[in-house]
């Protein structure tokens, strides 16, 4: 369990890091993006409660939607 969090904190911190590069360079942020899709499906291998599991899911999906939109008003001129 304590290897689930340590996980679960490093890809959290990396999906809001990303999402700050994202404002400011959106190339770059590409990668961290990337980068914490792979934290999180470690994750949902390794969680071992089913709660634990929709929580994140729910979580990352609210991160993805504020990215996407962000993305979307950042490239409409």
């Amino acid at each position: 369990m304590m290897i689930v969090t340590y996980i679960a904190s490093v890809g959290f911190i990396l999906i809001i890091v990303g999402y700050i590069i994202q404002m400011i360079f959106p190339k770059m942020a590409f990668i961290l993006f990337l980068l914490s899709w792979i934290v999180l499906s470690l994750i949902y291998c390794l969680a071992p409660h089913m709660e634990l599991l929709i929580g994140l899911a729910a979580v990352h999906s609210v991160f993805v939607a504020v990215g996407m939109a962000v993305r979307l008003f950042h490239y409409i001129p």
